[in-house]
């Protein structure tokens, strides 16, 4: 048979050890929390920064494109005109230089 000291007394040490496991569950959860958004937030950055890098990239490919376009288009330009000197050999060269000085 229980006094009824003893009884409280097991009631007290339930209520604070149960007290105590709940605190350690909020700071395990709250830490956990807190991992998690720095995970989010450096994925967050990382996003980020991919995207920067992959603009600038961008960029940089489409101003080389552009370059290139030029080249070949300077190029087409080229072969153009000196195919209409070929085909226009018979015309004197310094009417050929004429026509080469126009385009």
């Amino acid at each position: 048979m229980q006094v009824f000291h003893e009884d409280w007394w097991i009631r007290y040490k339930y209520y604070y050890k149960r007290r105590h496991d709940l605190q350690l569950d909020w700071i395990r959860d709250r830490n956990e929390l807190f991992n998690r958004i720095a995970v989010v937030c450096a994925e967050a950055v990382e996003a980020i920064r991919r995207k920067e890098v992959e603009a600038e990239f961008r960029s940089q490919q489409q101003e080389l494109c552009g370059l290139l376009f030029e080249k070949v288009c300077l190029t087409g330009e080229l072969y153009v005109i000196m195919d209409l000197v070929i085909s226009l050999a018979y015309i004197p060269l310094d009417l050929a230089l004429n026509i080469y000085q126009v385009y």
